[in-house]
């Protein structure tokens, strides 16, 4: 006799179906902890970009700190003016503080944060 017989088939899939269960948790992680680094590395490359922009031109500039995120979203320790981080003329941040990415799923801890100095400088810190 050839094949598997029914008991052998449904032995096999409730196996895979509780392999693939205790899955999922660890690949949420990873998807948030990806979307972090994302977000970190999105905004750094915005902060550098109104830095730049704020030098050349010698105008203050706003930092876009509003980036869409599915699993959980950035938050500001810090005092922003107008709801807004700007960037002076010379590069110099108007206020400094702390973006926390804040995972929707409360059982995720992600200890990922960025830094801005009042240099203006970017620093992501575990």
């Amino acid at each position: 006799m050839k094949g598997f017989n029914l008991i052998e088939l449904l032995i096999i899939i409730a196996l895979s179906s509780i392999l693939g269960l205790m899955a999922i948790p660890s690949f949420q992680t990873k998807l948030v902890r990806q979307e972090a680094t994302l977000a970190f590395d999105t905004l750094q490359q915005n902060i550098q970009l109104a830095k730049t922009e704020a030098i050349v031109s010698k105008k203050r500039t706003t930092v876009n700190h509003q980036i869409k995120l599915r699993h959980g979203f950035l938050s500001f320790n810090g005092e922003l003016e107008d709801y807004k981080l700007y960037i002076q003329a010379d590069g110099i941040t108007t206020s400094a503080g702390t973006f926390i990415y804040i995972p929707h799923n409360e059982k995720i801890h992600i200890s990922k944060t960025l830094v801005i100095s009042t240099a203006g400088r970017p620093r992501i810190a575990n």
